[in-house]
């Protein structure tokens, strides 16, 4: 019975590890906003200098009683040479104490590494210490070098560098630091490294592979981690490699500024084969640079990633600006799992982030409370459903945020991948409290990931008379409404309010959506918004723009058995409205029509286009009433100018038959006389 009992436990301690492994979508929480050791210069020591340039770092490792850190520090002047010393630890979390006798490697005056020796990575090989560095000679060349030790503080270097700088390379022709070794299964030695070089000139990743650790093959797929546009347009570097779950997961720097100018943030990136790597750039910097004036403002570098009491830990740098101050700090990765089923209860930051395996309902009766702070992500195209209350209540400092983990194949409509199924609003019990979402981040939704019987609302669907919500504060961004089967439309990219549901939308940016229909090249209505049948939200002081519909209304879309929404205050610019094959397109920014009877007052809707016609505002039945709103500057594509479609405003053919559009001291770019109205001449007052 023992043996069973410990099989048992070993079997669900595995299972619990790989639920809580490091993939896409980390969120890291510091146990301390101060670091655990500040690591303090001493004049006229080896550590003189112990911030303040790209050759002061190192890596942690343990050796199987201790966690030690080899790092290295500048010397006095006037060499200013580096050296590696030796910091010890019994745990991540506690203190690191300096060795006695450090440094324990310095340049050799009489070898290759005359100069200086820097940023070391260490690993315990069996009963071997190995040490690969960067060492410089007199002729200000960076290579890497290797050196053995039988207990970690004395050290018999290798005669010869073992990777060198390549002159003739197109992105290694400078020097080599930061060298990150790991040591697979089958004996296999993998380095990644930090190279300089290349136009524009900059830091880069590349990848050796050797047999012994000693004679090392480049890897032809190099850089491996280059450049970017987006988190690292200057420079990479400082790699942390861990094989988990089959694949290799590196935590690295980078940044848009080089260090000093702007801060060194941590980043992600994921391989099957250590060789092509995806970066996480939805998720990022792994630690959040600190304050002005703090020991993180200048940012930070992974240390080593490391599982101590059942939970991942990073051990991180972290410099200020000046970088003057250097110190160590722990950070833990201990994610929440949520399968798919019933929810209640509250939510915390630090609980982050809450990882849901599935669809989720909050039911009738029962409350989530969601904290500032709080990061969400669904893993398996699951949605929120509710049927309670949700009291999502963000800061503007401490947003919380919707999201999936990895946002993989978001851009294929048909495949529903890297995506979310958004919030769903059904069936409210007015005696439950009212909703609320405000200062949320809601990401990457799409109607089609929550099952065909929500046509609409990638990110939000507000069903079935659902009222007692408010979202405010709040940015609703790259969300799709898809339709897939050959009836009705795809409804509201982002938001879809629907049969009778009265919901407050206050001040909120909505922009990124997108409704598409995709059996229907005119299918997709209200890029932004969808309010229809019979619903009257409250629609105030949001900013609805870069949202598309491949049909008609490509920020917001009104429609059917008496919508009255009430839209005060908001900006409505720089929406598009463009069918599937490019020709067609209505509403730009608004479309509204059969029956519905929106109320417009204070609005700006300016810069938006449409494929034919009505490139602000396009009317198809229903009395509109728009009061004091501009409507100007915006555009059709393709109609010719022998069609008189309405750059501006268009009303569609007889069915204005009955309907009025009443303007009151509005700015119709070019009057009424500029107003495609067909047939129906009078039908704008």
């Amino acid at each position: 019975m023992r043996s069973v009992t410990i099989t048992l436990l070993v079997c669900l301690g595995t299972l619990v590890m790989a639920q809580n492994a490091p993939e896409f979508g980390q969120v890291w929480h510091a146990i301390s906003e101060e670091p655990t050791t500040a690591l303090e210069a001493v004049d006229g020591e080896w550590n003189t200098f112990i911030a303040g340039t790209w050759w002061t770092y190192g890596q942690v490792m343990w050796d199987g009683e201790m966690y030690r850190y080899y790092v290295s520090a500048s010397g006095p002047g006037p060499e200013f040479l580096y050296s590696i010393g030796m910091y010890t630890a019994p745990h991540l979390d506690s203190a690191w104490v300096p060795y006695g006798n450090n440094p324990v490697f310095e340049g050799d005056p009489e070898s290759w590494d005359n100069l200086d020796v820097s940023t070391p990575c260490v690993m315990k090989d069996g009963d071997l210490f190995k040490m690969w560095y960067s060492g410089w000679n007199t002729t200000l060349t960076g290579h890497i070098g290797y050196a053995t030790s039988a207990d970690g503080y004395t050290w018999n270097r290798h005669a010869e560098p073992v990777l060198t700088y390549d002159p003739d390379s197109n992105w290694e022709d400078g020097y080599f630091i930061s060298p990150h070794v790991l040591k697979e299964d089958d004996g296999t030695y993998k380095m990644w490294y930090t190279a300089r070089g290349g136009d524009p000139l900059s830091e880069r990743i590349g990848l050796a592979i050797s047999d012994d650790g000693i004679e090392w093959t480049r890897s032809p797929a190099n850089p491996v981690i280059d450049l970017d546009d987006v988190q690292n347009q200057n420079w990479v570097g400082y790699p942390t490699v861990k094989r988990i779950n089959d694949q290799y997961v590196m935590w690295y720097s980078g940044g848009n500024a080089y260090p000093g100018d702007g801060p060194m943030d941590i980043y992600v990136a994921i391989s099957e084969d250590g060789i092509i790597w995806r970066k996480d750039q939805l998720y990022g910097p792994m630690v959040e640079p600190g304050p002005a004036g703090s020991w993180l403002e200048g940012g930070s570098v992974c240390m080593g990633v490391f599982v101590e009491d059942g939970i991942y830990k990073m051990i991180h740098s972290g410099a200020d600006v000046d970088l003057e101050t250097y110190a160590l700090r722990s950070v833990h990765y201990d994610p929440t799992i949520i399968p798919g089923g019933n929810v209640s209860g509250s939510w915390t930051k630090s609980g982050s982030p809450y990882r849901v395996e599935g669809t989720i309902t909050v039911p009738d009766g029962e409350t989530l409370t969601v904290e500032p702070g709080t990061t969400v992500e669904f893993l398996n195209q699951g949605s929120l459903i509710v049927e309670g209350c949700i009291q999502a209540q963000g800061t503007q400092d401490e947003r919380i945020r919707f999201r999936v983990d990895d946002t993989l194949g978001f851009y294929d409509d048909a495949a529903v991948a890297g995506v979310w199924g958004g919030f769903r609003f059904n069936l409210i019990n007015t005696m439950n409290d009212s909703s609320l979402l405000e200062h949320c981040d809601i990401e990457f939704g799409h109607s089609q990931a929550a099952s065909m019987s929500f046509s609409g609302g990638g990110a939000m669907k507000i069903d079935e008379g659902f009222s007692k919500l408010r979202v405010e504060n709040c940015l609703i961004q790259y969300n799709r409404a898809i339709r897939t089967d050959g009836t009705n439309y795809a409804y509201g990219g982002a938001l879809d309010i629907d049969v009778g549901s009265n919901p407050d939308i206050l001040y909120n940016t909505i922009q990124y959506n997108y409704a598409r229909h995709l059996a229907d090249p005119d299918g997709g209505t209200g890029g932004g918004i969808c309010v229809r049948r019979g619903s009257q939200p409250l629609i105030m002081g949001n900013i609805i723009r870069w949202n598309q519909a491949a049909g008609s209304g490509g920020g917001l879309a009104i429609w059917s058995e008496e919508s009255e929404p009430e839209l005060i205050n908001n900006l409505i610019v720089e929406n598009n409205a463009v069918t599937e094959d490019g020709l067609l397109g209505y509403g730009g920014g608004v479309a509204t029509g059969i029956d519905a009877n929106p109320r417009f007052i204070n609005n700006t809707i300016a810069n938006n286009s449409a494929g034919w016609g009505g490139g602000g505002f396009c009317v198809n039945g229903g009395d509109a009433t728009i009061i004091n709103t501009i409507i100007a500057n915006n555009t059709w594509l393709n109609a010719p100018d022998t069609v008189q479609w309405g750059h501006d405003m268009a009303m569609y053919d007889n069915s204005m038959v009955g309907y009025h559009v009443d303007l009151y001291y509005s700015c119709l770019e070019g009057g009424p006389d500029l107003v495609c109205r067909q047939s129906n001449s009078d039908k704008i007052a």
